[in-house]
């Protein structure tokens, strides 16, 4: 059963924290709980697995009649950067795309959230609208900002240090 667990684990894992340098860390903490584990075959198998879900989800996309623009809502204050980048990595890998980003820095003062921000948009031209506060207004003030800067059908609620 744990090993098991761990290729479930090692599958999502795999996806959105490969994009921030993370798997080492994960596997090396699997092989010290479980030496007798082969990480690296399960790995393997998992990423094999991966991305055949990822395949048959973008032919399901191919055949969808409508696709509605998804309005994601990113209200941010004085995240660290390295959480954020791996938050607006998580955005930009995913396979449906037609959303965009709305971001709302809350009056963080943080001058590396706006060039990260900045290179984000530059990145996904026509996908980002961003703002900043020039006072802080806290959480819900900052996602209301959002989610006026959108033009999507459905709105997502992302904190800015997801995945």
């Amino acid at each position: 059963a744990r090993k098991v667990a761990y290729v479930v684990v090692i599958s999502l894992e795999r996806v959105h924290v490969t994009l921030a340098t993370g798997y080492y860390k994960l596997t090396r903490r699997i092989k010290d709980l479980f030496p007798e584990y082969d990480v690296v075959e399960t790995a393997q198998k998992s990423d094999r697995l991966i991305m055949h879900y990822y395949g048959s989800l973008k032919a399901r996309l191919a055949t969808l009649g409508k696709r509605p623009k998804i309005s994601i809502v990113l209200p941010v204050y004085r995240v660290p950067p390295a959480l954020l980048a791996e938050t607006l990595a998580s955005v930009a890998a995913q396979i449906y795309d037609d959303w965009e980003l709305c971001v709302v820095d809350d009056a963080s003062g943080v001058a590396e959230l706006d060039r990260m921000f900045r290179a984000f948009s530059d990145k996904h031209p026509g996908k980002v609208k961003y703002a900043i506060n020039e006072k802080n207004g806290h959480i819900s003030v900052a996602s209301n900002m959002c989610r006026e800067m959108a033009t999507g059908e459905y709105v997502a609620l992302l904190d800015d240090d997801d995945v």
